[in-house]
């Protein structure tokens, strides 16, 4: 978690004129262990998000999300070949919260490293949960760690906050 926050400082002073930024994670439970590798880099006018997944020989992965912050957009989603390419990469959105998930075809074993699924979107990026479970030894096993993710931008935020007060405010003048 340190080296975490450590590129996340590094990335804030980068700003939005940056190459390729690439974060490793291990998540653990204490026994359970993978490493996920995120990046994001520009792309077509935009930032390309993608995540490999890289099980420990003691982990054996079928699900992986990312946490997305309120307000993320994401413009298309894709898979680069490799081991247990997911049968499902999607968005998935809730009342509460909303994510990408992939479900893979088989199982993305040990010591292997998973086919890469990205998506895009016109949001610079921040650090947010990512989750990756499986069934090991019987055992379904889940844990979570740190990834790159869009974020909306200070201004779009503030200008989706002025749209609903002004909506608020009509409202009131009409009601």
């Amino acid at each position: 978690m340190k080296n975490v926050v450590g590129v996340l400082a590094v990335l804030l002073a980068v700003g939005p004129a940056m190459a390729s930024i690439s974060i490793q994670d291990v998540f653990t439970d204490g026994t359970y262990e993978v490493t996920v590798e995120s990046v994001v880099a520009p792309y077509e006018g935009q930032y390309k998000y993608s995540y490999t997944i890289l099980p420990s020989t003691t982990a054996n992965i079928q699900w992986f999300s990312v946490s997305l912050t309120a307000g993320a957009v994401i413009s298309d989603m894709g898979v680069e070949a490799g081991t247990g390419e997911p049968v499902i990469w999607t968005l998935v959105s809730g009342p509460d919260s909303s994510s990408t998930d992939a479900v893979f075809t088989a199982t993305v074993p040990a010591g292997s490293t998973s086919a890469t699924v990205w998506f895009t979107s016109p949001q610079n990026f921040t650090v947010t949960p990512g989750a990756a479970a499986g069934l090991n030894d019987g055992q379904y096993v889940a844990t979570t760690g740190q990834v790159l993710s869009p974020i909306p931008e200070p201004a779009t935020m503030t200008l989706l906050g002025l749209g609903a007060v002004l909506v608020t405010s009509l409202r009131k003048k009409r009601g």
